[in-house]
C-alpha cells in the first residue's frame, strides 16, 4: 500500500478550502477560516488563486480580516483591501493595536 503524503496544518487547510470552493459548499469554507489563526488564513490566502480569495474573503469574521491583513504579504494584502468595501475595512481594522494598524497604514486607502 502506497503511503499517504502528510501535509503540514497550512497545506491541510488549502487542500480544504480549495476542494469546498469548487464544490460551492461555501457554509463549510466559512466556518473552516473562521476556526484558523490569522497567520493559517494569511498563509492560505497567499496561496489560493485570486478568483479564490475573492470568493472566501467576505467569508472570514471582520474581526479575524484586520489581523489577517497584517499577515499578509504586500501584494495580497493590497488585493484584498482595494476589494473591500470602506465600511467593512474600518471594521476590520479597527480592534487592531496600534502598532498592527501602522503596519497597515500605507496600504490603506486615503480618506
Amino acid at each position: 500500500m502506497p503511503a499517504i503524503p502528510q501535509m503540514d496544518k497550512p497545506e491541510r487547510y488549502l487542500h480544504k478550502i480549495t476542494t469546498r470552493l469548487g464544490q460551492g459548499r461555501l457554509d463549510r469554507v466559512t466556518r473552516i477560516l473562521n476556526d484558523m489563526r490569522p497567520a493559517e488564513i494569511a498563509h492560505v490566502f497567499e496561496a489560493l488563486k485570486p478568483s479564490d480569495r475573492a470568493i472566501a474573503w467576505p467569508l472570514i469574521d471582520s474581526d479575524l480580516r484586520g489581523e489577517t491583513l497584517v499577515e499578509l504579504n504586500e501584494e495580497v494584502r493590497r488585493e484584498l483591501i482595494d476589494a473591500t468595501n470602506t465600511e467593512d475595512l474600518v471594521d476590520a481594522v479597527e480592534s487592531l493595536e496600534n502598532d498592527d494598524l501602522a503596519d497597515l497604514v500605507d496600504d490603506l486607502p486615503e480618506a
